[in-house]
């Protein structure tokens, strides 16, 4: 099975990275996923593992949702 880290950001989707192992995917999720949370320029973004038929891994637990508060 393959597995892919995709993101949506700022209403842009594309995909992170992709992988033969689950457990670099993972690695790359939480990766992905801290660099968003401290990006200061980052409104809107979800950051999910897929596997190659696009479905959630593990129930949805790698998907994440970061909203930030952008000051105008």
């Amino acid at each position: 099975m393959k597995y892919a880290v995709i993101k949506s950001v700022n209403g842009n989707f594309s995909i992170d990275s992709e992988w033969d192992n689950l457990q670099s995917a993972i690695m790359q999720w939480h990766s992905v996923c801290r660099a968003l949370w401290a990006e200061s320029t980052v409104e809107t973004a979800t950051v999910a593992v897929v596997n190659q038929q696009l479905e959630d891994v593990e129930s949805g637990k790698y998907k994440e949702f970061i909203s930030h508060t952008v000051n105008a």
